[in-house]
């Protein structure tokens, strides 16, 4: 994760992110770290259960 990330998720300019209040900037850091995680869970649960099928 990084600030173009941060402020591609708060929707305003790189520039931008680099005044956000610290905690702001780590709450943000931490959802989106947290959303990767589960959606690669998701991915990976789907995926076995796809790849499972083809016989």
């Amino acid at each position: 994760m990084n600030t173009k990330e941060v402020a591609a998720f708060e929707g305003i300019p790189v520039a931008q992110a680099y005044d956000l209040s610290v905690i702001n900037y780590l709450n943000d850091l931490a959802y989106l770290k947290d959303k990767a995680k589960y959606d690669k869970l998701l991915h990976d649960q789907w995926q076995r259960k796809h790849n499972g099928n083809r016989l």
